[in-house]
């Protein structure tokens, strides 16, 4: 088991966790338009950690430009937990669901502007080079430390600022139709303000990257073939006959399933 884990959860109907595919020493996962997803990271460590997670290069607890400065805004994990959010936290009881839209309508175009980290969805993860060995209270399982002293906290910044101005001139008609993170309904997410370490220090990145499900299964199919000698012959059937799958007059059919997957989008 690694220390660390960063999970994608589709929240269409019921959360299911995506799989990760791996294509081009890459973790994909495959989206559709309008889905609503969750990011859930993972400590697998005896020790308490801090983490800054970005999605499009937004800095998700601040949406903020992301950055890997160990001062500032930062969610708090105990040991052995997770951390899951669904929405970008307008308020500390909630915010705007994650969504997977066009890179025209994202968070990352309408408040800094930048979309080179569209496409990307990260843990940078921090860790203390001194150790607090006195056990600690946990109030909610999401909270969060705003990198100053205990009881002197700032207020939250609100993710929905004014649009950039200079993002349709820093982006072109192709990438509007590329998939990137955007705003949903509103949902219900309690956030608790709690202190952090003492002495954070920046760790390690985890990431995934996210495709329209439709260009990552063609990318799969020829990544596939490019190994012809991989696909060989198993089986010889010889002359078994084959046999129609029309239904026979009067013989009931098991009904097969509604769509055949090539490739399973799910865990």
């Amino acid at each position: 088991m690694n220390d660390y884990g960063l999970e994608i959860i589709s929240r269409e109907q019921h959360p299911r966790k995506l799989k990760k595919f791996q294509v081009d020493n890459e973790d994909i996962i495959g989206v559709y338009e309008n889905e609503p997803f969750a990011v859930r990271f993972k400590n697998n460590t005896s020790n308490k950690v801090q983490v800054r997670i970005s999605i499009d290069g937004t800095d998700v607890l601040t949406g903020r430009l992301a950055s890997t400065e160990p001062e500032g805004q930062m969610w708090v994990l105990s040991p052995y937990s997770d951390l899951e959010l669904k929405a970008w936290p307008e308020t500390n009881t909630g915010g705007a669901e994650f969504l997977f839209s066009h890179a025209k309508d994202s968070v990352a175009a309408h408040t800094h502007g930048n979309m080179t980290g569209r496409g990307l969805i990260a843990a940078a993860i921090y860790v203390d080079t001194y150790r607090v060995k006195s056990p600690q209270t946990w109030i909610s399982p999401i909270i969060w430390w705003d990198g100053t002293p205990a009881g002197r906290y700032t207020t939250a910044h609100n993710i929905r600022t004014q649009s950039n101005s200079g993002y349709y001139e820093s982006i072109n008609s192709t990438v509007d139709h590329q998939p990137a993170v955007g705003a949903g309904t509103y949902v219900g997410q309690a956030i608790t303000k709690t202190a952090g370490l003492s002495n954070p220090t920046f760790h390690s990145i985890i990431q995934v990257k996210y495709e329209w499900w439709t260009n990552l299964k063609s990318r799969l199919r020829n990544y596939n073939k490019a190994f012809p000698a991989d696909q060989q012959r198993i089986m010889d059937l010889g002359d078994t006959p084959r046999r129609s799958r029309r239904r026979r007059r009067g013989k009931p059919r098991i009904a097969p399933e509604k769509k055949y997957i090539e490739y399973n989008r799910f865990l």
